[in-house]
């Protein structure tokens, strides 16, 4: 479901933070396309009772922030903390900023240690299309 939400309504996590660190850049990237009036694609947010928690389009929020805006676009999704993490990794490692080869690691040490992943035994979507992981 799409809607708008107060940027004071969704909470960040560490669970859904795949990657080690943001560059400073990009969400000054993003915020500057913001001012300009361009329209980003809407985050991802799980519900989870009545809180919201970010799953993807971290640094498009944090883009909102720096331009002290109040609202932001969001696509609202039902879910485990378990699937709001697969979101966000999945997402992480199909857009342009790759992921390290650190936060591949991070990644699918996490899928091999969870009990719905653990047997998966493909989670190639992680390096798909990208660097080989050394």
């Amino acid at each position: 479901m799409e809607a708008k939400l107060r940027l004071s309504q969704v909470e960040v996590d560490d669970l859904s933070l795949p990657r080690e660190e943001y560059k400073k850049e990009e969400i000054e990237h993003y915020a500057e396309c913001l001012k300009n009036g361009d329209i980003l694609p809407p985050i991802v947010v799980f519900k989870k009772d009545s809180r919201f928690i970010l799953a993807s389009g971290h640094l498009r929020f944090e883009a909102h922030k720096l331009i002290e805006a109040i609202e932001i676009d969001v696509i609202v999704k039902e879910g485990s903390d378990h699937e709001r993490i697969i979101e966000s990794i999945e997402s992480n490692s199909k857009h342009g900023l790759r992921l390290t080869n650190e936060e591949k690691r991070k990644c699918i040490k996490y899928f091999l240690s969870h009990p719905e992943t653990r047997n998966w035994g493909d989670v190639s979507f992680l390096v798909e299309n990208r660097e080989p992981l050394s």
